[in-house]
């Protein structure tokens, strides 16, 4: 599976976080290059990560 993550990594795909239980954090941010902006904004939002989820853990995204 992790293959078929590169091929779609070449082809510039993303995921479809909501169907996604198994990527990884390096490769969920090499598929959002503006990720550390979306990360800069949620944590402005929510400085305490009171929402954060399972998904925001694994994905690195607090």
């Amino acid at each position: 599976v992790r293959e078929l993550d590169k091929r779609v990594l070449e082809f510039g795909g993303r995921l479809y976080t909501a169907k996604d239980s198994r990527t990884d954090a390096e490769t969920f941010h090499s598929m959002y290059p503006r990720i550390d902006e979306w990360i800069k904004v949620r944590r402005s939002v929510d400085p305490t990560g009171v929402f954060a989820s399972d998904m925001a853990r694994r994905l690195e995204l607090l």
